[in-house]
């Protein structure tokens, strides 16, 4: 399978192609991603989240979940931007790519905000699915 892989090295960018395929396939399975949240291939447990709520962007009123990181979170984030700026980092749950955006600067604090064409409906769920009540 082309996507994520234990074999891929997530710092190495997909060729034109292979990026296409999965942007007209954002729902296809991941290989390296088991349940909860990955983000560059690293998975965080519940643990590393302190909350996940769902939110309007105030500039492109697009919804999406803004997730706010325990340390233990904030660490294994920073890992997660290894590849550094410029690159694309896939973030995927339970299996499921979500996005894969262009890393533009690198993120230091707590606070990260996860887009993937969410609707109201959709956002609510994910950020219950992140951090459960």
């Amino acid at each position: 399978m082309l996507l994520a892989s234990p074999e891929r090295d997530p710092c190495t960018p997909l060729t034109e192609a292979q990026y296409h395929q999965l942007d007209e396939f954002p729902d296809r399975p991941i290989d390296a991603s088991g349940p909860g949240l990955w983000i560059g291939g690293i998975a965080f447990v519940p643990a590393d989240l302190e909350s996940a709520i769902e939110s309007v962007d105030s500039l492109s009123e697009e919804w999406g979940v803004e997730v706010t990181f325990t340390p233990s979170g904030q660490a294994k984030f920073r890992e997660a931007q290894r590849c550094g700026v410029n690159v694309a980092i896939e973030i995927s749950v339970d299996g499921r790519l979500i996005s894969r955006p262009i890393l533009r600067q690198e993120i230091l604090g707590n606070v990260v905000r996860i887009d993937g064409g969410f609707d109201e409906e959709s956002a609510t769920a994910m950020a219950r699915r992140l951090v459960p009540d």
